[in-house]
């Protein structure tokens, strides 16, 4: 899919699935691709297998073995 995408709530990315844009959300977890920048104000994981690949804002993350991040990640604070 290409395009951006504004989630409110929680959201997956499946594996096999490809997003080529910004991804916006409460909760995020990637088991597939994201090409663009990332912020989740809650919870991002990123599954054995997924991959993000841009600017990654987040309020907490957890990234399994086989999980790949490729840019700069902030920790934002409570509330942002």
């Amino acid at each position: 899919m290409a395009g951006d995408v504004l989630s409110r709530g929680r959201l997956e990315v499946a594996e096999g699935a490809r997003i080529e844009g910004r991804v916006q959300s409460d909760e995020l977890t990637v088991a597939g691709e994201i090409h663009g920048d990332v912020r989740v104000s809650g919870r991002l994981a990123v599954l054995s297998g997924g991959r993000v690949s841009g600017q990654v804002a987040t309020g907490s993350l957890r990234v399994e073995d086989g999980a790949a991040i490729e840019g700069p990640c902030t920790i934002l604070d409570p509330g942002s």
